[in-house]
């Protein structure tokens, strides 16, 4: 928090991830989360929010494939999922909200 930044910690699901939480409403990842929240920086789970988006659709839709299967980046689908996720996020943190205003974003927000 030097310099008054404050960082934002962000855990971005994998495609196979994705996948067991569709089909078990689980996340594996729930353990390093809880840990991470309870230091008190601000945290972004994107996967609940991905999920969301997918509507029941393969997670395959918003990544690339490598030899044949879910394990790669996101395409292009996905990371602008992710920059919607993250605006609508940075837009709810009051230190942000005056900034991006200052930067002219306040009406994009309004439009979403």
């Amino acid at each position: 928090r030097a310099n008054g930044q404050i960082p934002v910690v962000t855990i971005i699901p994998t495609c196979r991830e994705l996948r067991r939480a569709q089909e078990t409403g689980a996340w594996t990842y729930v353990p390093l989360a809880a840990h991470t929240q309870g230091e008190g920086y601000p945290f972004l789970d994107f996967g609940p929010e991905l999920l969301h988006r997918l509507d029941g659709a393969p997670p395959d839709a918003i990544y690339e494939r490598v030899h044949g299967t879910c394990s790669g980046h996101l395409n292009a689908r996905g990371y602008e999922y992710l920059a919607e996720i993250a605006y609508a996020f940075l837009w709810k943190q009051e230190a942000t909200r005056a900034y991006l205003t200052g930067l002219g974003l306040a009406e994009r927000q309004r439009k979403h």
